[in-house]
């Protein structure tokens, strides 16, 4: 009875823990493809707030914004847009054309925003050209010492976290997969 008792105890902190290393940005993905939105809008801001990284807080603040444009709270939808634009996004061309945003191009502070972005091509979506930016070394050694820490099994690559890679400078290299 007592093994038992201990192995109950066993599962239950080791379920904990599993469930304890969900990210916020992972929980906000599935609520938005179940077009919860509301609530995805809510886990992207805690998202952003925790982000370590510029382009997880952009990109985060971005998803956060187009949520709640979904979700009709078009006033809160363009504040956090504005905190994406003001932390780094310069994608004018993309923010113009996403659909999740559409609600928001009547308001009166959309064209404002769009002005006040000015393009710079600092990325590429192409990851052959991407390139290591020496001065920013501190920010890779940063990163690689965090990957570190995480188990190969808890990553889960979609394509903003892939995406995400790419801008910070690392390349990647897909598997071969046959014909068969």
């Amino acid at each position: 009875m007592l093994k038992l008792k201990l192995l109950l105890i066993l599962f239950l902190l080791a379920s904990t823990a599993t469930v304890a290393q969900v990210r916020p940005e992972k929980i906000a993905d599935s609520l938005y493809k179940v077009k919860n939105f509301k609530q995805a809008g809510t886990y992207y801001l805690k998202a952003a707030q925790q982000a370590d990284f510029k382009v997880l807080k952009i990109s985060n603040y971005y998803n956060a914004a187009c949520c709640y444009a979904l979700s009709d709270q078009k006033d809160s939808a363009l504040v956090l847009l504005t905190h994406a634009v003001n932390s780094g996004n310069k994608n004018v061309d993309h923010i113009k054309k996403d659909t999740d945003l559409e609600s928001l191009h009547s308001m009166p502070g959309w064209s404002k925003l769009l002005n006040s972005i000015k393009a710079t091509k600092n990325s590429t979506s192409d990851p052959y050209a991407a390139k290591l930016i020496t001065s920013d070394v501190k920010n890779f050694w940063k990163a690689y010492d965090m990957a570190k820490k995480i188990p190969l099994t808890l990553l889960i690559f979609t394509r903003n976290t892939i995406q995400n890679l790419v801008q910070m400078g690392f390349r990647i290299i897909w598997p071969i997969r046959s014909k068969t």
